[in-house]
């Protein structure tokens, strides 16, 4: 029996909140989101998880801890430094995304502002890290 996908949302935009949840969830219902609000909300949370996530989403502009200082820190701890982390941010500057890969982010992309565009790059991260089986 495959078992569900876990995805942790950072993220401090309720609405980006909510748009990211509707696109995961038809895309498939029974993948678990759960949510920070910020950088430093997100290492509190997964320091206390017993079961980590499959895939961290994470934007870059946060207060008290921003995406980009977040990763720098998951990547340092041995615990979640193998958890994929994927950048997804309202900023278009390269500098950002040359940062988040050189820091070990395994995709980086804009968010869109249309529901089925991000869907798709939800989609196309799943795939590629659960080798086609994130909807089966």
């Amino acid at each position: 029996m495959q078992k569900n996908k876990h995805i942790f949302l950072v993220e401090d935009d309720e609405d980006d909140q909510q748009f990211f949840v509707d696109a995961v969830k038809e895309i498939d219902n029974s993948i678990c989101v759960n949510l920070a609000f910020n950088g430093a909300d997100a290492i509190n949370k997964l320091d206390n998880m017993l079961m980590l996530p499959d895939i961290i989403f994470m934007d870059i502009n946060m207060p008290k801890m921003n995406g980009l200082d977040c990763l720098d820190n998951l990547k340092k701890t041995i615990r979640l430094k193998n958890i994929p982390v994927v950048i997804l941010t309202s900023s278009g500057s390269a500098e950002d995304s040359a940062h988040a890969i050189k820091h070990k982010a395994s995709y980086f992309f804009t968010k869109p502002s249309r529901s089925s565009l991000l869907k798709g790059n939800i989609a196309d991260v799943f795939k590629a890290l659960f080798t086609g089986d994130a909807c089966a």
